[in-house]
């Protein structure tokens, strides 16, 4: 894929929150409420992707990533800017595929740097036919992202015949901050979704969500945080989607 050039040494500036107590400690707004601090977009929108897969005729929901995504700066109206910040090395990607997988569904995973130089490519198979919120994750054996590093991502699938249908965009490490690291080191896992969201921290905030999801599917507060985290990125649609095992790598 041709990429537009990226200014590497630039790292996204989260907006501030606002509130009326200038006392209000930084832990204590992340506490508030799992509600998503959206970082400003990129100032070069040098980032272009597609959150959304082509659609099929007559097909209503589309293949998603669950992903931030800004506004481009061309004429083209789909244009838009495709980017989460993570903290790991190696994180965790979600997506939303509309129409049930089953084991001959094919699904194909690609990691690039800035370069295009390719960092991981897989394809993956599902255990069951279902449809729903699906994750994959970059084994150890991928590179480990670098901090201040921006990569590109791409997912493709076959939902129909003849038809694939693809969304793409970009990753961004952050390095992790002293005062960040001590909010989480006193925080419940139910805390640290909250303070993750809070610091713009995307790909954190939306794994250590699902993840308390699947381990608690009754718990209403973490349904209604996990709502507002979709909400506040405009994937509000999705956000009674079920979340399901996938994938297995096959190569």
């Amino acid at each position: 894929m041709a990429k537009l050039p990226l200014n590497s040494s630039k790292t996204l500036v989260q907006k501030p929150k606002t509130h009326n107590n200038k006392n209000t400690s930084t832990q204590s707004q992340a506490l508030a409420g799992s509600y998503f601090n959206t970082p400003e977009p990129p100032a070069d929108r040098g980032t272009p992707g597609h959150r959304e897969g082509a659609a099929s005729r007559g097909q209503r929901k589309l293949l998603t990533a669950l992903v931030p995504a800004f506004e481009g700066i061309s004429d083209d109206p789909l244009s838009e800017s495709v980017l989460g910040l993570t903290l790991e090395e190696r994180p965790t990607f979600w997506f939303y595929v509309p129409k049930p997988l089953t084991p001959t569904t094919e699904l194909e995973f690609i990691l690039e740097d800035e370069q295009g130089n390719q960092l991981y490519q897989s394809s993956f198979t599902v255990s069951k036919n279902s449809s729903g919120i699906v994750s994959i994750k970059l084994p150890s054996t991928v590179k480990a992202l670098e901090v201040g590093k921006t990569y590109y991502w791409h997912f493709k699938t076959y939902l129909y015949p003849n038809f694939p249908t693809s969304v793409d965009g970009w990753v961004q490490r952050v390095a992790l901050k002293s005062s960040l690291q001590s909010q989480l080191e006193q925080a419940t896992p139910k805390q640290e979704a909250a303070i993750y969201a809070a610091n713009g921290i995307w790909y954190e905030a939306i794994t250590s969500l699902a993840k308390l999801r699947r381990q608690h599917p009754e718990d209403k507060d973490l349904s209604e945080d996990w709502s507002k985290l979709l909400q506040d990125v405009h994937l509000e649609a999705i956000a009674q989607e079920p979340i399901v095992d996938c994938c297995t790598p096959i190569r």
